[in-house]
């Protein structure tokens, strides 16, 4: 059946659910103290951006393959970056207009790179896969050059996060273009087995350590073991996700796999909107709510308030998105119609593994 894949749509759904939950963890269970080893923070950390970059690869392969890479990158240039763009300098003029604050360098840094980093990684990704593909059959040796280039720039801004999530998207990138099969039953719990004890695995040698944010992308043999394993870790952790998330959309009600489809495709308004929204979020919970007992209480304080924060953003997002030129400027669509059409370039139902 061709057409958008629902489960894909799923996918981006439980995906942006725990983004907004595992940023829960951080700045309202935890208000950022002592959030590395909690047990629900570390698993959504694995694999949550690891995946998020796979399948936006994936999804966008119709268009690397087909369109012009200078029109391809200056559409999205438009749709990724003018958010960032539009929320940074928002923000800072509210920040300014308010508080008086002074516009450093470190701020505006923060602002426009730090807050939607993701964004920017994804507009990365589909430039230096735009251009590799200009080499016709070459791109692929073209792809892992630049990887290797990529390495040796130093990790100023950004930079490592780049790194560490751009062989992900080529990954997703490179399964599209492969047009894999779904597996049989059989296979898919084989599959989920052997997925799901070697993420447990990974969970055990997972450590502070190992989070990008943390040591980075820098190349010296105290930090190679993890590079190695958060690699390891987001392909593996990565292809379980995907097997619970098979079940679970096979399983659900229809209702409830249908709303977490339509929250999956607006992963932008939920994403934008949240990262702003934390910073408020931050302030009240240091305000109304004492630091969790133990895991299971930080776990129920997280996943009830990222509950709640997606939902208030969902429907703030989209209610922005019905103006649109509130929809063109701070969540760069052109227009409704535009939007549909490019939602629908992607690829079979069938395909998806």
């Amino acid at each position: 059946m061709a057409g958008r894949s629902e489960y894909l749509d799923f996918s981006k759904g439980m995906l942006i659910l725990l983004v907004v939950i595992g940023h829960s963890i951080q700045y309202v269970t935890y208000q950022q103290t002592g959030f590395w080893n909690d047990p629900l923070f570390k698993t959504i950390y694995m694999f949550h951006m690891p995946l998020f970059m796979a399948i936006s690869g994936y999804v966008s392969t119709p268009g690397l393959v087909s369109a012009g890479a200078l029109a391809l990158v200056r559409g999205k240039a438009s749709s990724y970056l003018t958010p960032v763009l539009a929320w940074g300098t928002l923000y800072l003029a509210l920040l300014a207009l308010h508080d008086g604050a002074v516009l450093t360098k470190t701020v505006l840094l923060r602002e426009f790179l730090g807050r939607l980093w993701f964004l920017w990684a994804l507009f990365g990704s589909v430039v230096l896969i735009a251009l590799a593909r200009t080499c016709s059959r070459y791109w692929a040796g073209v792809v892992v050059l630049m990887f290797a280039a990529l390495l040796a720039v130093p990790d100023i801004a950004i930079v490592h996060l780049f790194k560490y999530t751009f062989p992900f998207f080529v990954l997703g990138h490179v399964t599209a273009l492969a047009k894999l099969r779904a597996p049989s039953p059989a296979r898919l719990a084989a599959l989920a087995a052997l997925t799901g004890l070697a993420s447990v695995a990974c969970f055990a040698l997972w450590n502070e350590a190992t989070y990008i944010y943390v040591s980075k992308m820098a190349l010296t043999v105290a930090n190679l073991p993890n590079i190695a394993l958060r690699y390891v870790a987001g392909v593996v952790v990565s292809i379980f996700a995907l097997c619970v998330f098979h079940g679970a959309w096979r399983l659900l009600p229809a209702p409830a796999r249908h709303a977490m489809a339509a929250a999956g495709r607006d992963t932008l308004y939920i994403y934008v909107v949240s990262m702003y929204g934390f910073i408020l979020a931050e302030q009240l919970s240091k305000q109304y709510l004492s630091p969790p007992l133990d895991a299971a209480a930080a776990a129920l304080v997280s996943i009830a308030s990222g509950c709640i924060i997606t939902a208030v953003c969902w429907l703030i997002g989209r209610r922005i998105a019905a103006s649109p030129a509130a929809a063109r400027l701070l969540f760069g669509k052109r227009t409704k119609r535009r939007s549909l059409e490019l939602e629908e370039r992607t690829l079979p139902d069938e395909r998806v593994t």
